[in-house]
């Protein structure tokens, strides 16, 4: 059942200065009427005849308001391209999805005019809402208030619009946000890289500064994306000179790359990452071991043996002090492989980096003397990196800033079950951890 009703009265003016005070209209524009068409179901005097309640009854919209607005006539107006003032020769309807009205569905139904200027032919700009869309300014921020705490499809599904429509609105704020974005403070930054899709080579780095805001994404984890950073921070009034300290992980193209573009940064191994490499050295060490294929003895079994020789000794408790025993016991080669990786473990124990540099010297030579092949291979790569590995003692940062944006990333991603356009899933990233802002 459709049912119009007058909303409002013509006499009615005080109402009208409401809406035109919410919409910012100046007294360019005047309000012609409010009406709301009612859409309720019938229901017959028998009650086995009311019609059932499908999903489809679900979502049906109870009334939809229509604020019908019209430009106040004059036969010339000011150009919005050169500021003469031009003759009107047509008015163009334009229909803008609003904020609800009254608990219902809006829509403004405004007349534009168009004028005949000699620059050219141009429509008079509308306050509330931007050139060329359907919806206004208010319905924006509405949009972008929800993407905060929401999903684009959960979003879109509430105000009742395409989520194409939503992403339009995420992606044009966060664009325009660009231009006001200062870099000039920037001093050290924090790189890594976090999953975009499944596949090798769906990768999107990320930039950090001391602030723990991200300040750069880009497709890939190597030297072009820090060539784009660069480029990106020199654009927005920053220095790559004034850069002083980087902090990354163990990446060989971050590495390369820091060391080509920024030669007079200082380059910080993130210690979480060099521990957890000799960790999963640890863990060959025991597949290799312990693994029943390549045992010729009669040994029993022992299960969440990773678990005891990933922690540390001081840590652990009766139970896993009681299964070390007996890994002493049975598997001497695993048991010195765990002794050698809590000695290297007390690097970072050091006073100072001298001292941290004798004692790897002499983990090194207990390595090669008589450790097993998985260490002295990761022995060899760490005194090739040991400037940036004790680079910490000089600059004691770590890549944790990094990885707590990635899981907050990750976080947003698995709300979304995945995004499929790495533009949405950028906007969306920098919109809430990018801290930009946003102006209407």
């Amino acid at each position: 059942m459709d049912v119009r009703k007058p909303g409002l009265d013509k006499n009615s003016d005080s109402e009208y200065t409401d809406i035109r005070r919410k919409l910012r209209l100046s007294d360019q524009w005047r309000v012609v009427s409010v009406f709301t068409a009612f859409n309720l179901p019938e229901y017959a005097d028998v009650p086995g005849d009311a019609p059932e309640k499908t999903e489809g009854w679900r979502k049906e919209v109870l009334g939809h308001t229509t604020i019908r607005i019209d430009p106040v006539r004059r036969r010339k107006y000011h150009c919005p391209n050169c500021g003469r003032l031009a003759p009107v020769y047509q008015i163009v309807r334009r229909k803008l999805t609003h904020l609800p009205y009254m608990g219902y569905r809006c829509t403004l139904d405004v007349g534009i005019p168009k004028l005949d200027c000699e620059c050219g032919k141009h429509r008079v700009p509308f306050p509330a809402a931007r050139d060329r869309v359907s919806y206004t300014i208010d319905f924006e921020k509405e949009v972008l208030r929800d993407l905060t705490v929401d999903t684009v499809s959960s979003t879109a599904r509430r105000l009742g619009i395409g989520r194409w429509i939503a992403e339009d609105i995420l992606a044009y704020r966060v664009n325009s946000a660009f231009p006001d974005l200062d870099l000039s403070g920037v001093n050290m930054i924090y790189i890594d890289e976090t999953q975009f899709s499944k596949g090798r080579n769906n990768y999107v780095t990320v930039v950090c500064d001391q602030t723990h805001r991200i300040i750069f994404m880009a497709p890939g984890k190597g030297a072009d994306s820090i060539e784009m950073f660069l480029d990106h921070l020199r654009a927005h009034g920053g220095d790559p000179k004034r850069i002083g300290t980087v902090s990354a992980d163990m990446s060989a193209s971050y590495e390369t790359a820091v060391k080509k573009l920024l030669p007079h940064a200082t380059l910080v191994f993130d210690r979480f990452h060099v521990v957890k490499a000799m960790n999963e050295e640890m863990d060959r060490i025991r597949k290799r071991c312990m693994s029943f294929r390549n045992e010729r003895s009669n040994r029993k079994r022992m299960p969440h043996v990773m678990y005891t020789l990933f922690m540390h000794e001081k840590n652990m408790d009766g139970r896993h002090q009681e299964r070390m025993r007996e890994i002493r016991l049975s598997y001497p080669e695993v048991a010195q492989a765990y002794d050698m990786k809590e000695e290297f473990c007390r690097l970072y124990e050091c006073t100072d980096k001298q001292d941290a540099r004798q004692f790897f010297k002499e983990w090194f030579e207990w390595v090669f003397e008589c450790g097993p092949p998985e260490f002295r291979k990761r022995a060899k790569l760490y005194r090739e990196k040991l400037d940036k590995i004790l680079s910490w003692f000089d600059c004691p940062v770590s890549n944790a800033v990094a990885e707590s944006v990635n899981s907050m990333i990750q976080k947003t991603k698995a709300a979304a079950c995945g995004y499929t356009n790495l533009g949405n899933f950028i906007s969306m990233c920098l919109f809430r951890f990018g801290r930009l802002s946003i102006r209407f």
